[in-house]
């Protein structure tokens, strides 16, 4: 006898298994970065996180610069949809690439170039 498809369970179960891996990947992540750091500590054990001014002042700025761009993140998907957002975000690479030549009159050749079937 032929049971019915139910939807909402097979949702469930792809829920679910996505669910799983995502633990498996979490767990393997967590293992892989505490044997580095073990085997970090046993090479030198004196590696302590720095707080001297010379060092902690080169966050300051890219910090400041994150934090701005997730404000404005949050303030320009109030206005616009995502998808419009998404591809403005992905606008990014090109102006870049548009002000680093113009700013340090640097020739962009084609094999710096992502591999496009336009060329």
């Amino acid at each position: 006898m032929d049971r019915p498809f139910n939807i909402a369970m097979a949702v469930f179960s792809i829920c679910k298994l996505a669910f799983f891996l995502m633990l498996c990947l979490f767990e393997q992540q967590l293992v892989l970065s505490s044997l580095l750091v073990w085997r970090e500590c046993q090479i030198s054990p004196s590696t302590r996180m720095t707080t001297e001014w010379k060092s902690v002042r080169l966050y300051v700025v890219p910090s400041i610069i994150y934090l701005i761009h997730n404000n404005v993140q949050f303030a320009t998907l109030t206005y616009v949809d995502t998808s419009t957002y998404q591809i403005m975000g992905n606008l990014k690479i090109v102006t870049t690439g548009i002000l680093f030549r113009c700013l340090f009159y640097t020739v962009l050749f084609y094999h710096s170039l992502p591999r496009l079937d336009v060329f």
